[in-house]
């Protein structure tokens, strides 16, 4: 199965100045059950999505933006046995572009805007098994892998990876 959807907005009053931000939000995600479609007796689902977003405001220098961000996330899962699963996964994430942050005082009033500059990569990576007590209950260990690479500021790269012991309850 495959989804579509497509989201418009603007601002209602521009936020330090008279233009207005436009926002979009595109997203195309799919579901291939291969098992359904090669007749296999344990369940095996590949799933991917790509989310695109835009913010952009015209004017002067002092006033555009544009900042574009896409997240790309991909997903296998394979029964080994009846409740047992493998799975794995990625997602990536990608923002570039500039964004003014409003800087305000202790009362919430705005001060300032600050020119914020995005150039960044976002990874995070993920393999374990699952075992499905019923459909809503659920035990997972899986090791993922997350990156953050920013462009823009050096010392906040880092890397982390980790052993993860979930239990689900989905009531």
């Amino acid at each position: 199965s495959a989804k579509v959807q497509t989201q418009y907005f603007s601002e209602i009053i521009g936020q330090g100045t008279t233009n207005k931000r436009s926002f979009n939000k595109s997203t195309l995600h799919s579901l291939l059950s291969l098992d359904k479609l090669l007749s296999l007796k344990n369940s095996f689902d590949i799933e991917g999505s790509i989310n695109i977003e835009t913010v952009k405001r015209g004017g002067d220098d002092f006033e555009k933006i544009n900042l574009n961000s896409i997240l790309y996330s991909g997903s296998i899962s394979y029964e080994l046995m009846k409740n047992l699963k493998i799975i794995a996964g990625a997602k990536m994430f990608y923002a570039e572009g500039n964004e003014f942050i409003a800087e305000r005082d202790i009362y919430d009033q705005i001060n300032d805007f600050e020119d914020i500059n995005y150039d960044s990569k976002e990874t995070i990576l993920i393999a374990g098994i699952q075992h499905h007590f019923t459909e809503d209950i659920y035990f997972t260990m899986q090791y993922n892998q997350f990156n953050v690479l920013d462009k823009t500021n050096t010392y906040d790269e880092f890397s982390l990876g980790r052993l993860i012991f979930m239990f689900n309850m989905n009531l």
